[in-house]
């Protein structure tokens, strides 16, 4: 399951066996409102992410996504 919608990534969670990673500060308000359990993990725990990005080559000029690219590769 796919979504850009992180509410309706839990939603899908709390209705289904699938899971979602969220950040630490959420968990506790998903589990009381959706009857959900957490797990704490550290999978995330390295210094190193691989994130891929992809836009429209239309879109490769664009000062805004370039920054934001820019941001997230940490240059």
């Amino acid at each position: 399951y796919l979504s850009d919608s992180l509410i309706n990534a839990v939603l899908h969670t709390s209705h289904s066996d699938a899971f979602t990673i969220v950040p630490e500060f959420v968990a506790p308000l998903f589990c009381d409102l959706f009857s959900m359990q957490s797990l704490d993990c550290n999978i995330f725990d390295n210094d190193k992410y691989a994130l891929y990005c992809h836009i429209h080559r239309n879109d490769r000029d664009d000062p805004v996504l370039n920054d934001i690219i820019n941001i997230m590769t940490g240059i």
